[in-house]
């Protein structure tokens, strides 16, 4: 799960991540896919950020297996270990 936070420029008259207000850069904090990310996005745009940030979390890596591909192996697997016990 990505977290995103404007990270306050000096001029900037808030200070806090929940301040969003404004047109500081914005941060994503947080892991996708196992892999933790804590950077600036370059951008302003905070519909901009989610889009960005959406594509991350829908687009696995190459290699990794789908909830029911797991579990389809795992079935199958099991069943050619039952047929080598008899």
């Amino acid at each position: 799960m990505i977290a995103l936070f404007r990270r306050h420029v000096a001029a900037c008259k808030f200070t806090s991540r929940k301040d969003r207000f404004c047109r500081c850069p914005i941060w994503a904090e947080g892991t996708v896919h196992g892999e933790k990310i804590r950077r600036s996005l370059d951008l302003r745009n905070r519909e901009a950020a989610v889009r960005l940030v959406r594509e991350w979390e829908t687009h696995a890596p190459q290699g990794t297996l789908s909830v029911s591909d797991a579990c389809d192996q795992f079935i199958s697997g099991a069943q050619e270990e039952r047929r080598n016990k008899l």
